[in-house]
């Protein structure tokens, strides 16, 4: 049987396991990689909802039960977000990373039940926990709120004028208050402001049509952040904003990310057949990377979900 060349690539590695254990660790925590992190608040579930009244604190309208916030939670802050791959791949690649992923957030009320990398992984504070970001930043432990290096909010949720929040993140004594938490961060090296893809296609778009955007189940709902607008979207001319104005005399490096759900699928019902036809040539180029520091790649947006122009038979669907 001939020899591989040495240039063949391999694709089995035999040797593996009969390396110094040392190196082995070494090799496994080669290959970690950044995360999103993105923080939830809840509960996992009562049977008796009723004896769950009096544990309601609500942030806004009184008679408003789907605008509440379920303190007494079991569940208390957690994540969706993935752990890396190599802690599934063995025991060995588990136990060479485990911990650097220790369980974070917690406190004697609610448990610790997301692992979280301080070194490398940005923790997303969405819409979703925006009416609990006061007790979260209050059960911080010390060791937390020192390790934490990169954060990211939700733009949006800082110029929000809605009735059922209150303004409860622009105000000045809540900003005035975050931002006295942010100084007093030591490690922290960057927020990052995300602006949501979807936000951009609520409404009609000029003499482009009308976008529809929804979720696709089958994909997971994690979101990845860009520099940069992805190319399917180049032909719109949109820039990211330059920064957020109610955070703009915080004293830390800022900058505003494109925030990107891997569910997320697009239909663009044209006005017209030269711009679908304009559309439907367009070339997707890959994302930029997030930071070049950390060397934070992420993969091709349309490797991980389907973007689809989409006409229905022979009929161009105009907006109504």
């Amino acid at each position: 049987m001939a020899q591989p060349s040495a240039t063949t690539p391999l694709t089995t590695f035999t040797y593996f396991p009969r390396l110094a254990i040392e190196l082995r660790q070494m090799i496994w925590k080669l290959t970690l990689q950044p995360r999103v992190v993105e923080l939830e608040f809840g509960n996992i579930g009562f049977e008796d909802q009723d004896s769950l009244d009096s544990s309601f604190e609500s942030y806004g309208g009184e008679n408003d039960e789907d605008d509440r916030v379920e303190l007494n939670s079991r569940k208390g802050f957690y994540t969706t977000t993935r752990n890396p791959i190599v802690m599934e791949v063995s025991r060995d690649s588990r136990n060479a990373v485990l911990h650097l992923y220790p369980k974070c957030f917690g406190s004697l009320w609610y448990p610790k039940c997301t692992r979280f990398n301080m070194a490398i992984d940005t923790l997303y504070i969405g819409s979703g926990l925006c009416k609990v970001v006061p007790l979260f930043f209050g059960i911080l432990s010390k060791e937390e709120r020192h390790g934490i290096q990169y954060l990211a909010f939700n733009r949006h949720d800082f110029d929000c004028n809605c009735l059922d929040l209150e303004n409860i993140l622009s105000g000045p004594g809540f900003l005035k208050r975050l931002k006295h938490v942010i100084e007093h961060m030591k490690s922290l090296r960057e927020v990052l402001m995300v602006e949501p893809i979807e936000c951009w296609f609520d409404t009609e778009i000029q003499g482009f049509g009308q976008w529809i955007v929804h979720s696709d189940p089958s994909f997971s709902n994690e979101i990845s952040l860009h520099d940069t607008i992805p190319g399917i979207f180049d032909w719109l001319e949109w820039n990211l904003p330059n920064s957020t104005e109610f955070t703009k005399d915080w004293k830390v490096n800022q900058r505003v990310v494109l925030g990107w759900r891997n569910n997320i699928k697009f239909v663009l019902f044209p006005d017209n057949l030269e711009v679908l036809e304009k559309a439907q040539a367009i070339s997707v180029a890959k994302p930029a990377r997030l930071d070049d520091v950390r060397g934070n790649y992420y993969d091709s947006l349309i490797s991980r979900m389907t973007t689809s122009l989409r006409v229905l038979g022979d009929r161009i669907l105009t907006p109504h």
